[in-house]
């Protein structure tokens, strides 16, 4: 269920249908010829991450939380 959190197909990564290993592969073999595809979904993933997963938005989170 997590995947989809971090992994936002075609922004940061491909989500392919579970059990579907041809799907996979053939991701996963899109992603190894293209390598602006890699960056863009490296740049896409550290932009996720920036916004909503460094431990200062963690602590901010959790601090409403605790504090409301």
């Amino acid at each position: 269920g997590g995947n989809s959190e971090v992994v936002r197909n075609n922004e940061t990564g491909f989500l392919v249908p579970p059990e579907r290993s041809d799907v996979l592969a053939d991701a996963i073999i899109k992603l190894l010829k293209n390598k602006t595809l890699q960056a863009k979904f490296g740049e896409g993933g550290f932009m996720l991450f920036q916004d909503k997963y460094t431990i200062e938005k963690h602590c901010d989170i959790l601090a409403k939380e605790y504090l409301t």
